[in-house]
């Protein structure tokens, strides 16, 4: 569940920016580059931070699968990314 509104919460933060499915793809494959380097102990800005991509496209994977089949609270989410868009005007 938790899953699940995390990634909800996270295409809803992102929607409008920049439209299309060249975007979406874009977004759905493309880690920070933090994320890859906490993956592998490395600094953000050293280049073998990229040999954890295949890991991370794994994890990202999964976690999309199991976002689909937990049981949805659009309610709540959308509760939760209207909240922090007001966070963010703040």
């Amino acid at each position: 569940m938790a899953e699940h509104a995390s990634m909800l919460r996270g295409i809803s933060m992102r929607k409008g920016q920049t439209p299309g499915w060249t975007a979406a793809i874009k977004a759905a494959l493309t880690p920070a580059p933090l994320k890859l380097a906490g993956l592998m102990r490395v600094k953000g800005d050293n280049p073998l931070r990229w040999i954890a991509y295949p890991f991370w496209l794994v994890q990202r994977g999964t976690a999309y699968f199991s976002a689909r089949r937990a049981t949805k609270d659009p309610e709540g989410v959308l509760r939760e990314v209207e909240t922090l868009r007001w966070l963010r005007k703040s």
